[in-house]
């Protein structure tokens, strides 16, 4: 049986770049560290068709690290795209700085799903 394994493709966040963005959040000095990271759980249907992929989500982080909001940017199978949205309203954050002071940023999350 093959093990199942749950990747999160990176741990470092990357900061959205689009007209939004720079009209919504300031470009924080310190981006939002992950500090609690729980994996999405992997849909059965896809573990045993043996399918992997990514789902990339745009995060909202509030100026305590919280997540305030989150929804799917793009992903390879809609099926992925529930299980990660839940996992990462779970997650925390140390929140982004501006000039010493926590504040609200939005990064993009990849999450790769993947058997190993």
């Amino acid at each position: 049986m093959k093990q199942l394994t749950v990747l999160l493709s990176s741990i470092l966040l990357y900061l959205v770049s689009t007209s939004a963005f720079a009209a919504e959040f300031e470009k924080p000095d310190v981006a939002p560290v992950p500090v609690r990271t729980p994996p999405p759980t992997y849909p059965p249907a896809m573990k045993m068709k043996g399918i992997s992929g990514m789902v990339v989500v745009n995060v909202v982080i509030d100026s305590a690290g919280e997540v305030e909001n989150v929804a799917v940017r793009k992903s390879t199978h809609p099926e992925f795209e529930d299980p990660a949205v839940k996992a990462v309203r779970r997650w925390r954050f140390k929140p982004a700085k501006k000039d010493g002071d926590a504040i609200r940023a939005r990064v993009a999350v990849p999450l790769k799903f993947a058997i190993k």
